[in-house]
């Protein structure tokens, strides 16, 4: 994978694969890594991906104290463009929602395309964790009204539903401070939760972001600001 995207010199990836190798043997044998194949008739491997799960303090985003980490989804030339790397996802996604993960990270990689034009000035995309992607494509773009304590519905590109909650509003507690709301959002597909429920704090003006779902190659990002 790392050899076709050309990220670095032949002599530095066998030395980073010198090094994995014994890494994710002692991750298997403490099961904290997992691996999922998609095999062709022949038995060839089509397509795989893997699953860190990772220790991590406690957090506001998520209650488990271990986060799922998903790295090496790649598809071999000739299989691509069969959502072979979608269902492995779907597959790893499935299983930390059956265990209990609820925050998952995706590793992807960049076609080094740039930030939209149309998506403006988002000061928060050029900042980690954001700033490990620099493809970004405006996909669509709306404005909902939302009542207090009324789900929003709204449909995404992937064909899943966003569902968007104003629970409350936070007075300013001093002169000049801007008035925070309360918001939840999660995301269903088919009847079922595909991204758990985040609550924020959000403040008035700036933009928080609810992603993790694959979509045509990528990731989809949903930016949310409340006025």
């Amino acid at each position: 994978m790392f050899r076709e995207m050309r990220s670095a010199e032949v002599s530095a990836l066998d030395e980073m694969e010198a090094r994995f190798l014994p890494w994710v043997a002692a991750k298997l044998t403490a099961d904290e890594y997992l691996g999922w194949f998609a095999l062709a008739e022949d038995g060839t491997i089509a397509a795989g991906a893997g699953l860190w799960l990772m220790e991590w303090p406690p957090h506001m985003l998520g209650r488990a104290d271990r986060r799922g980490y998903l790295l090496n989804v790649y598809t071999g030339a000739r299989f691509r463009r069969r959502g072979l790397a979608k269902v492995l996802v779907e597959v790893a996604v499935d299983w930390c929602r059956t265990n209990g993960i609820d925050v998952m990270v995706l590793h992807a990689t960049n076609d080094n395309s740039g930030i939209d034009p149309k998506i403006g000035k988002i000061p928060a995309l050029s900042k980690p964790p954001f700033s490990s992607y620099n493809s970004y494509k405006l996909l669509d773009q709306n404005k909902l009204a939302l009542d207090k304590g009324k789900a929003m519905p709204f449909k995404l590109p992937n064909g899943s539903e966003l569902q968007v909650v104003f629970k409350d509003v936070i007075q300013p507690q001093k002169p000049g401070d801007p008035l925070r709301y309360i918001v939840t959002a999660s995301v269903v597909s088919g009847g079922k939760t595909v991204l758990p429920l985040v609550e924020v704090n959000a403040k008035s003006g700036e933009y928080f972001f609810v992603g993790g779902q694959t979509y045509k190659g990528g990731t989809l990002l949903i930016g949310l600001k409340v006025n």
